[in-house]
């Protein structure tokens, strides 16, 4: 176990060194390449405008032109002949100095400090010679602005030809220096991929190689762990076979016997064939039918979770009115509830919807809803059912009691197979544990759902919820499932 551990760690502390080498040569590429990139950024701007000042040491001299000799155009010419000097008087400035707004960074290379102000070149002079002449020609009185004028003879012979070839020289001066940059932006790419090449092949040697092996050990583990699963499971499946045909065949051998005994006892309680010899023999009579009756009930909810658990249970549907399902489960409850002078108030939408699904298994969840409700109410109180349409479109249909309610504890026990809650008033009382498991299950084979909203000493409300696309009419005016019940209870009480 120390080995192993040890092992572990060693393998985690290398491969936290790989990381960490990975990491610092990751940042510090970014941080070298993001520098390029804008040093980039900067030398694609300042060749940018030094071709546009080319251009303009070209144009300025055009406008002129068509300045001194069309009279027609003149104003118009003259116009673009004052910004296209301020143009070039702005760009001048952003490439010698800087410019935000133009993207210039205020340094400029030392080659390109001495083509402009010395000792290899005086562009700055020329420039600034040229737009002060072009400025002065701009500036003449229209009469004045003529082809004789020596202004214009300056700017479009001596002075543009030695701009054009000092602009010229800035250019390939600012295009070399970015191709500088790119191929040392290429070394520093070159340089990192062998770093980190390196790198990879030192985590595969120090670190992947020993994982692997141990990889491979743990999954041959875990491929025995998997096969002796897959064993477990085929005798779970193969006893849970043999589970659903025993409880099959005895259901066969014990509903024969029952159903005899349930129908001769029903023959003598009802005197069929004259009273019986003794009083007392009335009383045994129902005893016999109460409890074939009600050990007919277990055996086919034992049956009926089995056929769940199996999934061969199958859905016979129709479309069905919920309204008169509910009225005919509640007159099979009355009898029972009446007893213990519990009343049943229903509270149903008008118009009443429909729901396509199977009406047998509906009407045994309405009536192990009901049968619940009516057994853990107090004597005299009433059980509420009632019936809403969601805004989503889902039907739910609710039964609210004012019994002992339930914790949550309570709620996951109540809801598990066999589950009984424990407490004085439930242990007087019949009951599997197989009713609302059995009822959740039938809801979600509709796809629908068991809520159970309960509260200790205060009563439960359980709603079962179907699906909007079993729905088929949609009620117009809804009803609260979750207070309605109460409320008319209380009215009636």
């Amino acid at each position: 176990m120390v080995t192993g551990m040890r092992t572990v760690w060693g393998m985690s502390l290398r491969y936290l060194l790989v990381l960490s080498t990975l990491s610092v040569l990751s940042i510090g590429a970014y941080v070298i390449l993001d520098r390029v990139v804008a040093d980039n950024g900067d030398s694609a701007a300042r060749i940018n405008i030094a071709g546009r000042q080319r251009m303009l040491s070209q144009r300025i001299p055009l406008l002129a032109q068509e300045v001194a000799h069309n009279a027609v155009l003149r104003s118009a010419r003259l116009e673009e002949l004052h910004a296209a000097i301020d143009l070039m008087e702005r760009s001048h400035a952003g490439l010698t100095h800087g410019d935000d707004r133009m993207g210039l960074p205020p340094s400029v290379s030392a080659p390109l400090r001495a083509r402009y102000f010395g000792p290899d070149d005086y562009l700055d002079r020329e420039i600034k010679i040229f737009i002060r002449e072009a400025r002065a020609f701009a500036a003449l009185e229209q009469s004045r602005q003529s082809a004789a004028d020596p202004h214009l003879a300056y700017i479009s012979q001596a002075g543009r030809n030695a701009l054009l070839a000092s602009l010229d020289a800035v250019v390939g001066q600012l295009q070399r220096e970015s191709e500088e940059r790119v191929r040392a932006l290429q070394n520093m790419q070159l340089g990192v991929l062998l770093l980190t090449l390196g790198a990879l092949v030192a985590s595969a040697l120090l670190v992947f190689r020993p994982l692997v092996a141990r990889i491979r050990r743990d999954v041959a583990r875990y491929r025995e762990y998997e096969e002796n699963l897959s064993i477990a499971k085929h005798q779970a499946e193969a006893a849970n076979t043999a589970k659903g045909e025993f409880l099959a065949s005895m259901s066969h051998e014990l509903r024969t016997p029952l159903n005899a005994i349930i129908g001769f006892s029903d023959a003598i309680r009802k005197q069929v064939f004259g009273p019986p010899p003794h009083p007392r023999y009335c009383e045994y009579i129902d005893d016999i039918h109460n409890s074939g009756a009600h050990l007919l009930e277990l055996i086919n909810d034992i049956l009926d979770v089995s056929a769940v658990d199996a999934g061969k249970m199958e859905l016979y549907e129709d479309r069905i009115d919920i309204g008169e399902l509910i009225e005919a489960s509640v007159r099979l409850i009355k009898p029972r509830a009446a007893h213990r002078h519990i009343r049943i108030s229903v509270a149903l939408p008008d118009p009443m919807p429909r729901l396509h699904g199977d009406e047998r298994r509906l009407r045994q969840i309405l009536l192990n809803l009901l049968s619940n409700a009516a057994k853990f109410s107090p004597e005299g109180e009433t059980v509420g059912v009632a019936v809403g349409v969601t805004a989503a479109g889902e039907l739910t249909i609710a039964v609210a009691d004012r019994g002992i309610g339930m914790d949550d504890a309570e709620i996951a026990t109540a809801l598990s197979r066999f589950g009984r809650v424990d407490n004085a008033y439930n242990r007087k009382l019949e009951g599997t544990g197989l009713g609302l498991p059995l009822t959740k299950a039938l809801a979600e084979l509709h796809g629908g759902r068991l809520e159970v909203d309960s509260r200790k000493g205060f009563g439960t409300t359980v709603r079962v919820v179907m699906p909007q696309d079993r729905v088929i009419t949609v009620a117009q005016t809804r009803s609260d499932p979750d207070e309605k019940p109460l409320r008319l209870a209380e009215q009636e009480a």
